[in-house]
């Protein structure tokens, strides 16, 4: 019999790291989209928008175009987004 872990599929194995979160200063436009809402064009204006000014916390998430207060709440109920 295999151990447990071998029984693992790929999605688990992404599901998992969830635990630790997606810094939306310094991650990649791949790494930012593990974040509900953020698409590929998302990521990129994430990643330019912090290039003017860094996100103070992920409540400034806002400032992205289509980031309003529902869509903020659904990525801050996931827990993946943050600002260390």
């Amino acid at each position: 019999m295999p151990p447990a872990s071998a029984a693992r599929t790929p999605d688990d194995v992404q599901t998992s790291p969830a635990q630790a979160c997606v810094d939306i200063n310094t991650a990649n436009v791949e790494a930012l989209q593990e974040i509900i809402h953020i698409g590929p064009q998302r990521a990129v204006q994430i990643i330019e928008l912090r290039k003017a000014q860094p996100f103070r916390s992920v409540d400034d998430l806002v400032r992205v175009k289509g980031i309003a207060a529902k869509r903020l709440a659904d990525i801050k109920r996931q827990g993946v987004a943050c600002v260390k």
